[in-house]
């Protein structure tokens, strides 16, 4: 339904736009105006905020599911610190991206984080899709 300033509720569903416009000038007409200038303009509009969810685990410091944002390029980087960033103790340079593949099986991706982080690298921070589960190991030598 939509809200018509003065009128009420006019049912739009099914309706294009010109059809639309046509009957509401027509009730705007026939209860309050003797001409009415009718004007629909239709913007699209995604409801959908959240396209799935990442799976953060490991050496972070709040390891869990986090939702990936609709319209962003949401990546493995970006997932990390919606984790609350790595802890003292992780390797920054062997964070693992688990993909479930359609046909069955996975795929691994190792990332060096610290390259994107340290140097821009951007182009080795890949776009996580929903499912996707990132692994951040301990670093076996802690200095």
């Amino acid at each position: 339904d939509l809200e018509v300033p003065y009128y009420g509720l006019v049912h739009a569903a099914g309706k294009t736009s010109r059809q639309l416009a046509r009957e509401i000038q027509g009730l705007l007409e026939k209860q309050l105006y003797y001409r009415a200038t009718v004007i629909i303009a239709v913007e699209l509009v995604n409801r959908t905020r959240v396209t799935g969810k990442v799976y953060v685990t490991g050496q972070v410091r709040k390891a869990g599911g986090y939702e990936i944002p609709a319209g962003e390029n949401y990546t493995v980087s970006k997932a990390i610190l919606s984790a609350g960033g790595f802890s003292d103790f992780s390797d920054k340079k062997h964070v693992r991206l688990v993909r479930k593949l359609p046909g069955g099986g996975q795929k691994t991706l190792v990332i060096n984080v610290r390259n994107v982080w340290e140097k821009g690298a951007l182009n080795q921070d890949p776009v996580v899709l929903p499912d996707d589960l990132i692994v951040v190991p301990a670093r076996l030598v802690n200095y």
